[in-house]
């Protein structure tokens, strides 16, 4: 529910970076399906951004930080769990 509330809109339903709000942001939101972006990026970075923001970590500052979800891990680790089932194989 916290994905489809808070990131879908941007990031998608699968992750794939084309939600609703996508095509007006610039740059692009981040396409969680890559599975080159998925193998590079560790839980630790993705625990950063979600609870910091993109700017936290040098991205974009379009991408809002969830401070709110510092003080729940199990929920941080359900969006990360859900993130990481949006990896595609093969060449996207």
């Amino acid at each position: 529910m916290f994905y489809a509330n808070r990131c879908a809109g941007c990031h998608g339903n699968t992750g794939a970076g084309d939600g609703p709000m996508a095509r007006m942001l610039n740059p692009q939101p981040r396409d969680l399906a890559n599975h080159i972006w998925q193998e590079m990026t560790d839980d630790a970075s993705l625990i950063k951004i979600i609870h910091e923001g993109g700017g936290a970590v040098g991205r974009s500052l379009s991408m809002p930080a969830s401070p709110d979800l510092k003080d729940n891990p199990k929920l941080t680790a359900e969006v990360i769990q859900l993130i990481r089932s949006f990896k595609r194989r093969g060449g996207s």
